[in-house]
């Protein structure tokens, strides 16, 4: 295995507070040393005099095609996107057909994941066929190799099942999870229900629609003492209940994509059905608590719930395209461009919201989103000078139904390694993955 040395690249590590112009040793695939001045003992040299070096990013919450929707993404594709994008791991939802909520297909999503360039890892179904009704089997999931347990793209309706799912969930898994959403009232909405909703005609979704399941999640979590993750927060409301409920001990934690931190309702002023969301993009107010949510630690993980659709699927009229973006590729330079470059004093707990933190929650031992000396050699170096305009063409995604279409960002990995194993590198650096 080949042995690398970066040299001179501006470190942050957040968990052991490091933000530092250092060098790091990778060998067998573990950091073996970070410091100054390190000497190459054979390994090979990269210059990275100018670029930032953080540990891998961790996902949580990834839709994959595959199997039986490669047109939308295959493991591949989805590798590559991530890896582009600097996440060294995701975790994949169960939502793919048929749906991960048995054993078999379990065990076989584990399998293929492990082919992967990044670390795959796989979310098992919370309920039946992803139904909302019953239970599945959580300790034969969960022996077949899942991390976690979710309902990805709603709420469990029934009380008593997510109770019950909570009770049996405890001690198997690290949490259960679902997006908080009450489906009856967001009725038919296709936006935030709000003053931009009634200027362009669209009927909308209350904030409501989130608080409402928010709070009987927070009740049900605080009864039963099992931990629950709250799956896309989009409402400064939400933010301020899992506050509260976490300064009395209740072991929630949830985590916002970087589309919301990033725009607002307004974004639809043109139709565009690639900023029709699930939660919806909500008010300026709203994205002002979801940032202050990721820098005081009441939303713990930046995730990029990233949703391939094909062109049949998503360029249709605007009432009947289905919700969901892509988000690996661009989620770091989004957050930069929009967020980062203009208050940079942030950028350590950003990272940490994509990295450490998520990798906390997992309770993998593989996957420590730091770098510590003994841990994998999962890092990203990223140019934050560099600036590139989004074209459907270069995207690794099978699909391209990205926010930030024909959009400037600035701040893009430019190298990424897996287990010490470059697996996307860039520009000066595109002669590492050679």
């Amino acid at each position: 295995m080949m042995h690398w040395l970066i040299k001179g690249a501006r470190v942050v590590c957040p968990t052991q507070q490091i933000d530092a112009q250092m060098d790091l040793l990778a060998q067998n695939g573990q950091i073996t040393a970070l410091g100054h001045n390190l000497p190459a003992d054979g390994a090979r040299v990269v210059d990275a005099d100018g670029l930032l070096l953080t540990p891998g990013f961790v996902d949580l919450h990834t839709h994959l095609g595959d199997p039986n929707r490669e047109d939308r993404e295959t493991l591949e594709s989805g590798a590559a996107a991530a890896a582009k994008g600097g996440f060294t791991t995701v975790l994949m939802m169960p939502d793919t057909e048929p749906p991960l909520d048995n054993a078999p297909t379990v065990a076989q999503a584990v399998a293929r994941g492990r082919q992967a360039d990044v670390h795959v890892l796989v979310a098992a179904a919370l309920t039946k066929g992803l139904a909302g009704n019953d239970m599945t089997e959580f300790h034969a999931l969960k022996a077949a190799g899942a991390a976690v347990f979710i309902q990805p793209d709603g709420t469990v309706g029934n009380s008593g099942l997510l109770r019950r799912s909570l009770q049996y969930g405890r001690g198997v898994v690290p949490f259960i999870a679902e997006q908080p959403r009450d489906s009856s009232l967001i009725d038919d909405g296709l936006m935030h229900e709000g003053d931009n909703s009634t200027y362009l005609g669209i009927k909308g979704i209350p904030a409501l629609a989130e608080v409402v399941t928010v709070s009987r999640d927070l009740l049900l979590a605080e009864e039963t003492g099992s931990p629950i993750h709250l799956s896309l927060i989009s409402s400064a409301a939400a933010v301020k209940m899992i506050a509260d409920a976490k300064a009395r001990g209740v072991p929630v934690t949830c985590d916002v994509s970087p589309q919301h931190l990033v725009y607002t309702d307004a974004a639809l002023e043109n139709y565009d059905v690639n900023y029709k969301l699930m939660p919806p993009l909500r008010t300026v107010a709203d994205r002002e608590a979801l940032r202050q949510g990721v820098l005081d630690g009441t939303i713990d993980c930046i995730v990029t719930n990233h949703t391939p659709l094909t062109p049949e699927e998503k360029d249709v009229e605007f009432s009947l395209a289905p919700y969901g973006a892509l988000g690996l590729e661009t989620a770091f330079a989004l957050l930069y461009t929009h967020w980062l470059h203009d208050e940079p004093e942030h950028l350590a707990t950003v990272i940490a919201a994509l990295s450490s933190r998520p990798a906390r929650l997992l309770l993998q031992p593989a996957i420590t989103g730091d770098l510590l000396p003994g841990n994998p050699a999962d890092f990203v170096l990223i140019d934050l000078q560099r600036s590139k305009t989004v074209t459907a063409g270069e995207l690794a995604s099978m699909s391209k139904n990205s926010t930030e279409l024909n959009a400037t960002l600035q701040g893009w990995p430019a190298a990424t390694f897996v287990a010490g194993k470059p697996v996307y590198a860039s520009g000066e650096l595109a002669w590492l993955a050679g």
